[in-house]
This record gives C-alpha cells, sequence and structure tokens, in this order.
C-alpha cells in the first residue's frame, strides 16, 4: 500500500489504466477481475480522493502527480 496517499497497488493500477482512457470492463479484463471488483476498487479510490465521478478521480489523479 502507498503509505503517503493510502492507495493499494491495485488502485494505482487502476488509476493507471482509467488514464489510459480503458472502460471498467476493459480493466477487469487487463486484470483478469470481475468488473464488480473494479467498480469496487474505484469506489474506494473516489472515497480516498473524496470525488464522485472517474472524470475527477483522473484530475485529482494527476494534480496529485499520479
Amino acid at each position: 500500500m502507498d503509505d503517503e496517499l493510502g492507495l493499494s497497488e491495485r488502485e494505482l493500477e487502476i488509476i493507471a489504466l482509467s488514464k489510459e482512457g480503458l472502460t471498467g470492463k476493459q480493466i477487469s479484463e487487463r486484470l483478469c477481475l470481475s468488473t464488480r471488483t473494479v467498480s469496487n476498487h474505484k469506489y474506494h479510490i473516489y472515497s480516498k480522493f473524496d470525488v464522485k465521478s472517474n472524470a475527477e478521480m483522473l484530475r485529482k489523479a494527476q494534480h496529485i502527480g499520479l
């Protein structure tokens, strides 16, 4: 887990793939996870970043240098 941001390695992977423009389904296929698991990870990222959408998540990630 990334101590400074409170993000797990998987959450960082999901942010990186989202930045590439992949959908939740494409991310699930790439990481061999269910779409539900990807959604759960995104929910946790949104909570940690205090955002409500993918676009906000990506802006926040860029702002903090991810």
